[in-house]
């Protein structure tokens, strides 16, 4: 379980939603990485940010709001198995499996 301890976010992964033209691939100032504060059981399952720099990670079973610096602002815990999320005009969208989890056509609820 201690892999769950560090989850690390590459600040350069958060800016993949950048047009390439504002992004300089070949930029070799360090890379600044980010601890998201709190232990969580299950893995992570997606990662975005705000205008505003709030930093937004999807667990199996809890949503973390944190800083840029990874320090905790909110959690939530939820159903399990929400996944993949993203923000977009001020509102947080999270894929989610409500169903049977990886089972046969029909037994799925997935929902965003």
């Amino acid at each position: 379980m201690s892999m769950f301890r560090n989850i690390y976010l590459i600040l350069a992964g958060m800016l993949s939603s950048l047009p390439l033209s504002v992004l300089d691939l070949n930029d070799e100032r360090p890379v600044h990485v980010i601890q998201c504060e709190g232990v969580y059981p299950q893995h992570l399952q997606g990662v975005c940010i705000d205008e505003k720099g709030s930093i937004y990670w999807s667990f199996t079973d809890v949503l973390v709001k944190t800083d840029l610096v990874g320090k905790r602002i909110a959690k939530a815990p939820v159903a399990s198995h929400h996944g993949d999320l993203c923000y977009l005009d001020g509102r947080l969208y999270v894929a989610v499996n409500l169903g049977q989890f990886n089972q046969p056509a029909g037994r799925a609820d997935s929902r965003v």
